[in-house]
């Protein structure tokens, strides 16, 4: 962020923001922000771009930012001097300076305080702004030399990934449209059909994206919905699609032929899907929504699907990047865990023998991911484990070692690869 374009009413917008998100966890961060700058139209672009930067720091380093500040992180005043913080910790800037944001007092106060509490006195997960109970289970699972690597990483804003949409267009084609638009966008070493952009610009008023020749999407999102073996005219369901993302992905490598049904217990969400599958130039996709993951309705497809793609509910860790506001809410990971065991076994049902089923999370947590898939095929043992990177590499997404786990599956850091954290695993249904 460039200091220079921060001014006081910043602040002050940034603290509303964080007052609203921090005090109501029903909605997410990104919604209320949505939400807040439809209500002030006469903030601009780059008074948007700001405040959101400003907020999203606050929210990625809270709890080392509220333990530094003690008691003065409280009230209204608190969630001003929580972005005075984060301006001195992050950006460098002076006491003095933090005066041309808020008044005398409140500069002295959170410079005072930084200064009596260095952000080295405080425990790993403090200082990294992690949960305890995450910091505990990663550093079980990985160690704390690799913990403190990964939760730095989630420090920092995610990049903007897109992927090009091959019904309408190459990514040689995107790559240059948006570069006569304006937009530096560039490969994604080892992910087919993907461009990273070099800034954050919005890209939605782009002709390219009009004319249905991209959709954003994470490359680690995209490497989950190619591990998905799929074929022009087969019958595939995405269990768990919410807004589609991975769908329109799906649908592209079906060359827009046979069977692909979009379901999820959120009908709203699934409602997203419409207008991109429209400009995507999308029509085998139908959205079915689910009561539950045991919905009567999913009882006609049993058997009978080529592949099923299970991307299950989570803690979403892998992306507090993008989502910090996710780290400081609640996750009742026991009630979490039987969910997604549920979810995968219903999705189990619906596939075909030689057929294939992948079990994906945007979580870094071993309960949400072996944990499930264990406790899966010792019930099923007409599943069979099979390894991704072969896979992958005939779909031509070509990963380093590091991306996959001992067991085969797909494991993704942010911190190892440049994108958001999935843990995925391929199984095929054998003839028992």
């Amino acid at each position: 962020m460039i200091t220079e374009l921060i001014r006081p009413g910043h602040v002050i917008r940034a603290a509303e923001l964080l007052s609203q998100i921090l005090t109501d966890d029903k909605m997410p961060a990104d919604a209320r922000m949505d939400q807040y700058f439809k209500a002030h139209k006469e903030m601009g672009k780059r008074d948007r771009g700001v405040v959101a930067e400003l907020t999203y720091g606050v929210l990625r380093h809270c709890r080392m930012i509220d333990a530094r500040l003690g008691e003065m992180s409280e009230g209204w005043p608190g969630y001003q001097r929580r972005v005075g913080a984060l301006l001195m910790i992050q950006q460098g800037v002076s006491m003095r300076g933090l005066e041309k944001y808020m008044d005398e007092t409140m500069a002295k106060e959170v410079a005072e305080a930084l200064r009596a509490t260095p952000a080295t006195s405080l425990p790993n997960a403090v200082r990294y702004s992690i949960p305890d109970s995450v910091w505990q289970a990663w550093e079980a699972q990985w160690g704390e030399a690799e913990t403190i690597k990964l939760a730095q990483s989630l420090l920092s804003a995610a990049p903007a990934d897109i992927r090009v949409n091959s019904l309408k267009a190459t990514q040689a084609q995107v790559q240059q449209s948006l570069a006569d638009a304006g937009f530096e966008l560039t490969p994604i070493d080892g992910v087919t059909n993907a461009l990273r952009q070099a800034g954050r610009s919005p890209l939605f008023r782009t002709d390219a994206f009009q004319q249905g020749w991209f959709e954003m999407q994470d490359a680690g999102s995209q490497i989950i919905g190619a591990l998905l073996p799929v074929a022009s005219g087969q019958k595939v369901v995405d269990f768990c699609a919410g807004a589609g993302g991975k769908a329109l992905q799906l649908a592209a490598a079906m060359q827009n032929k046979g069977s692909l049904i979009a379901c999820d217990v959120s009908e709203t969400r699934l409602n997203r899907m419409r207008p991109r599958l429209a400009r995507a130039g999308v029509d085998n996709v139908r959205i079915m929504p689910l009561v539950s993951e045991t919905d009567a309705r999913l009882k006609k497809l049993r058997g009978s699907q080529d592949a099923v793609l299970v991307d299950a509910p989570c803690s979403g860790s892998g992306t507090w990047r993008r989502s910090p506001d996710m780290k400081w809410r609640n996750m009742e990971l026991t009630a979490l865990n039987a969910t997604q065991l549920s979810v995968l076994t219903s999705a189990a049902k619906l596939v075909r023998e030689e057929g294939y089923l992948v079990y994906a999370t945007c979580s870094l947590m071993r309960c949400e991911n072996e944990a499930v898939v264990d406790a899966f095929l010792a019930q099923h043992p007409e599943y069979v484990r099979l390894s991704a990177q072969p896979r992958l590499a005939e779909a031509g997404y070509h990963l380093p070692d590091t991306a996959f786990t001992e067991q085969g599956a797909l494991q993704l850091r942010p911190d190892l690869h440049g994108m958001d954290g999935f843990y995925a695993v391929l199984l095929q249904r054998q003839a028992i």
